[in-house]
């Protein structure tokens, strides 16, 4: 048998990408919007699994800024499933990972995907929290809520308190965008409130609600990814949203929350509606064993070769 190898994903591996994803969620796949970032990414590593020559899988990972390393995309050709491409590449990414720095390798997958969950889990990743996807669209405008603006950098710390203390944020301490969860800390909120992605609800001086959410690009859409405050901070939070959707024309608002009562209760007022039937998973696993020759590890990642195995292969991330 022909060894798999997994190199560094070039220009001219678009069309086996395309060929790759065509059939991924009816087609609408987001890897080929995704592909020249991710080639032109200067903080992660997009790779290509190749079986005699030809592009059966492919994977990327993000290195994010505290040195967390995200997976996702893990693709594989119908024809190359059931032959442990996907365990090659996962396997890879983690060493990669490990060889780079990183302490923490996370992804996130659906709850009825059995064949990724299982691959996850074969590969040492425990699930740390579920989230549940909800989406309205065409917003409606907001009602004019005084206490509600943008939180300012120097208000990181004090934002950051506040959200760590909330049910729904403290046992994970992850904030999602999208499909994809971050670390919650106040360097993080630094930059999120200086990009204008951090509006607070403020109480005689004190913050009392607090909704994290950011501009998915090409999908413009808007994306919530933290919110706390009581049912009517809530409610407050929530059609600011909106309104701030409707006031840059954007057709749509996601919301991924790892959702109590209340908060679900006051998305739906407002027309949320689960758009996934599945809950949002984040895996992680601590990376031990660091290595010291990280600064060679990009040089050394092509020459990776191995003759499959024949584990079940995940349907996509």
């Amino acid at each position: 048998m022909v060894p798999l190898v997994i190199r560094s994903a070039k220009p001219s591996d678009r069309a086996s990408m395309i060929a790759i994803t065509r059939t991924v969620w009816e087609g609408t796949d987001y890897v080929p919007s995704a592909w020249d970032d991710w080639i032109r990414d200067p903080n992660g590593f997009l790779m290509v699994a190749c079986d005699d020559g030809e592009v059966v899988g492919l994977q990327h990972i993000e290195i994010q800024e505290d040195a967390t390393a995200w997976i996702e995309g893990i693709r594989v050709a119908e024809r190359a499933r059931n032959r442990g491409v996907g365990e090659a590449l996962l396997g890879y990414g983690l060493q990669w990972s490990r060889d780079m720095g990183c302490r923490v390798a996370r992804l996130s997958t659906s709850s009825g995907n059995p064949s990724s969950n299982r691959l996850v889990a074969k590969a040492g990743m425990r699930v740390v929290g579920s989230w549940t996807p909800l989406a309205v669209r065409r917003p409606a405008a907001r009602r004019q809520v005084e206490s509600i603006s943008p939180a300012l950098a120097g208000e990181a710390d004090a934002v950051y308190r506040h959200l760590v203390a909330s049910s729904s944020i403290s046992q994970t301490r992850l904030y999602t965008e999208g499909w994809t969860a971050h670390t919650l800390s106040v360097q993080r909120l630094r930059l999120l409130c200086a990009l204008g992605c951090v509006l607070v609800v403020r109480h005689h001086g004190h913050i009392a609600g607090a909704t994290i959410a950011t501009c998915a690009k090409p999908f413009q859409y808007l994306r919530v990814g933290a919110l706390t405050g009581d049912t009517a901070t809530l409610s407050s939070l929530i059609q600011y949203v909106l309104g701030r959707a409707q006031d840059t024309a954007l057709e749509e608002v996601r919301a991924t929350l790892h959702l109590n009562g209340g908060a679900q209760q006051a998305l739906e007022d407002v027309g949320f509606r689960q758009w996934h039937t599945d809950l949002m998973l984040v895996h992680e696993t601590h990376l031990s064993g660091v290595s010291p020759a990280s600064a060679s590890s990009r040089a050394g990642r092509d020459v990776y070769s191995r003759t499959p195995a024949c584990p079940t292969e995940p349907s996509p991330v």
